[in-house]
C-alpha cells in the first residue's frame, strides 16, 4: 500500500467516525455502541473497517425514526484511556454526547492533507488538540471549550487512571476553566482492572441527578 493510498483510506475512516460522533451528539447513537465502533475500527484491517463503518452509518440513517431521550448532555475528557469495558459496565456513560479522549474523538477529529505527505501528516498531528502529557494547556482548554459550545454540554466528566499522574496534571486548569464557564464537573478515577466501577456508577448517577 502506498503512503498516498494509506492516507486516503485513513482519512475516509476518520470521516466515518466523525459522522458517527455527530450521531452521538444528536442522540441517535448511544455512546456505548460508539465506543465499541471506535475500538473495532482500530483492530480490523482499514479496508474492512471502512466498509463496515459505511454500512453502519447507512443503517443508522435509514432506520432512525426518533432520537434517544433528551437528558443531560455530558462531555468526557481525559488522557490515554482505552478500556472500553468501562463504558459497557457503567450504563450512565450513555449520557455522554461527546468525548475528548486520546483514543477517542481526539484520535480522528482531523484530516491529513493528500499533498506533501510527510509534512502534511506531521502538521495535522501537531495542530490537533494535544494529549495531557503534551501539556499545551491553551490548546487543550480551547479544544474543550469548543466541544462544550458545539455539543451544548451540561456537565463535564474528567477521567483519570490511577497511577497515571501526568494525565491528571491538567485537571486543575480544566476545573478552573469550567468554573469560569459555570459548567458543572465531576472528577473520577478508574483502575486498569476497573475494580471500582460500582463506585464510578454511583458517583455518575449522583452527578447526573444534580444537573438534571
Amino acid at each position: 500500500m502506498t503512503l498516498s493510498n494509506s492516507i486516503k483510506l485513513y482519512n475516509i475512516k476518520r470521516a466515518f467516525l466523525q459522522k458517527l460522533s455527530s450521531l452521538v451528539s444528536e442522540r441517535k447513537l448511544e455512546y456505548q455502541e460508539f465506543a465499541k465502533l471506535i475500538l473495532l475500527a482500530d483492530i480490523i484491517p482499514i479496508e474492512t473497517a471502512n466498509e463496515y463503518l459505511e454500512l453502519k452509518i447507512e443503517h443508522l440513517e435509514s432506520s432512525i425514526s426518533k432520537s434517544l431521550p433528551d437528558t443531560p448532555r455530558l462531555l468526557l475528557t481525559g488522557g490515554m484511556f482505552d478500556s472500553y469495558r468501562l463504558f459497557e459496565a457503567v450504563p450512565e456513560f450513555n449520557y455522554l454526547v461527546a468525548d475528548d479522549l486520546s483514543f477517542g474523538t481526539r484520535n480522528f477529529n482531523f484530516t491529513v492533507p493528500q499533498s506533501r505527505f510527510l509534512e502534511g501528516y506531521a502538521k495535522a498531528y501537531l495542530e490537533r488538540t494535544p494529549d495531557p502529557t503534551a501539556f499545551d494547556m491553551s490548546k487543550r482548554l480551547n479544544g474543550i471549550k469548543s466541544q462544550i459550545k458545539h455539543h451544548r454540554i451540561d456537565g463535564v466528566v474528567l477521567l483519570g487512571v490511577k497511577w497515571c499522574d501526568p494525565d491528571t496534571f491538567e485537571f486543575v486548569p480544566i476545573q478552573n476553566a469550567l468554573k469560569d464557564l459555570d459548567i458543572p464537573y465531576l472528577n473520577i478515577e478508574t483502575t486498569p482492572d476497573l475494580s471500582n466501577q460500582q463506585q464510578i456508577q454511583t458517583r455518575l448517577t449522583a452527578f447526573i441527578e444534580m444537573i438534571s
